[in-house]
């Protein structure tokens, strides 16, 4: 499951239940906050240890592909003031996350429910 179609999926269950369509920025931002004070659990659940025991090199580091298969790359646009930005950025950097982009990922992966499954195809015959 991915965080790109719960994102969507919450979108839509707000706009249904709230009559309010909410921006990609309003969930980014509600999804920090809901996390708050949970960073750093975050980025150890997020970031396995950079060494494999009794070996030279870490072959599972993050950022490293280990294998061959083509990833899926979603991405989400959302517009942070100047401000938020640079406050984005000092937690991610001091809660030991990769980049920008794993922090916002773990924080909506945290905060937003589970797919609901679809309802299954009903065959004419």
């Amino acid at each position: 499951m991915t965080v790109i179609a719960r994102f969507e999926q919450y979108q839509t269950m707000e706009k249904m239940n709230n009559g309010v369509s909410l921006s990609n920025t309003a969930v980014v931002l509600t999804a920090i906050n809901h996390s708050a004070g949970a960073f750093e659990e975050l980025a150890r659940k997020r970031n396995p240890s950079q060494e494999d025991s009794g070996q030279l090199f870490a072959i599972r580091t993050p950022g490293r592909r280990v294998t061959k298969e083509r990833r899926k790359v979603d991405q989400l646009s959302w517009r942070p003031t100047y401000g938020e930005i640079a406050r984005v950025d000092k937690i991610w950097e001091a809660a030991r996350f990769p980049n920008r982009s794993a922090f916002v990922e773990a924080t909506l992966d945290a905060f937003l429910p589970p797919l609901k499954p679809k309802p299954p195809k009903i065959k004419a015959n």
